[in-house]
């Protein structure tokens, strides 16, 4: 049977902003060569000669190829492989429609991006393809995390993380939250809830901790609190344990939920409860570097 492979890709910012847009600024930038847009052009250009890669070396195979823009929606059912052309970003966003499916991740710009989901670059993508193809890729389970909302009935996941906070992060966010037989009221920035792939993104940088790749365990820390006089808090950070949960309640009218980034949001309006719990179906991931995720420490 003939592998069916569908290709999710992002546009670089440049083709967005300018081939696309039109934007006169970023133009007048680009045609004066500053150095605020260098980067933007050596990505560009990293980034169409590894979609070009990719494209000459499916042609070349004995596979069926679909192209979608990361953007648009699509459904993986009856593929064989989800190969992603881009950074970690697009890999996120294809997740959200993956099931069962493996995903490859190509990393189009290594210069610019550390990629960590990656499998290969434009370089390396044939022979790592050839090796999954053939059986000899290591695939890799990455617990999920998923996220559902009461008011109005609203469900997600994620691979990396999810943020609740207020719609203006600037805005102080109110909440109560419960994680077994301890509950509390708190006033924060808001409250992440990661994954252990997302335990080395902005948890982290909040001061949470680094989890084995492969733990089933999530992880909760809370964003700069207000501390009242005279009051404690206990549900400042913890583990969730894969059969356990965490609840949080909206004390906001304009709460919101941001999942794996700022592109997927659920409202979490006064009074509405996100519990945020282990996804029963992990993303599997092909030819994922152990070493890459060492350079996070």
């Amino acid at each position: 049977m003939i592998p069916r492979i569908l290709v999710v890709f992002k546009k670089s910012a440049f083709q967005i902003y300018v081939a696309e847009h039109g934007d006169e600024h970023v133009r007048e930038l680009v045609e004066r060569r500053s150095p605020v847009v260098a980067n933007l052009l050596l990505a560009h250009r990293e980034h169409e000669h590894c979609l070009a890669t990719v494209r000459r070396v499916l042609d070349r195979m004995r596979v069926r190829v679909t192209y979608r823009y990361r953007s648009r929606k699509f459904a993986t059912r009856g593929y064989d492989l989800v190969v992603t052309v881009g950074g970690d970003g697009t890999l996120l966003e294809a997740a959200r429609s993956i099931e069962s499916t493996p995903v490859m991740s190509v990393n189009s710009s290594p210069s610019r991006s550390i990629a960590a989901f990656s499998a290969c670059t434009a370089a390396t993508f044939g022979d790592r393809l050839a090796e999954h193809l053939v059986g000899r890729a290591k695939v890799t389970a990455l617990a999920r995390l998923a996220i559902s909302i009461d008011d109005p009935p609203q469900r997600a996941r994620a691979l990396n993380d999810v943020l609740l906070c207020h719609r203006n992060p600037a805005a102080m966010s109110r909440y109560r939250i419960a994680h077994g037989d301890h509950h509390e009221e708190q006033r924060s920035s808001g409250v992440w809830v990661a994954t252990a792939c997302g335990s080395t993104a902005g948890i982290r940088s909040a001061g949470g901790r680094i989890a084995a790749l492969r733990s089933q365990r999530l992880q909760f820390r809370v964003r700069e609190i207000f501390r009242p006089p005279g009051r404690d808090h206990r549900l400042m950070a913890g583990f969730i344990a894969p059969w356990d949960h965490l609840d949080v309640i909206s004390e906001m009218r304009q709460g919101v939920a941001f999942v794996d980034g700022p592109h997927r949001v659920l409202t979490w309006s006064l009074g509405a409860k996100a519990r945020l719990s282990l996804d029963p179906s992990p993303l599997q991931v092909v030819g994922l570097s152990e070493e890459r995720r060492r350079l996070f420490g």
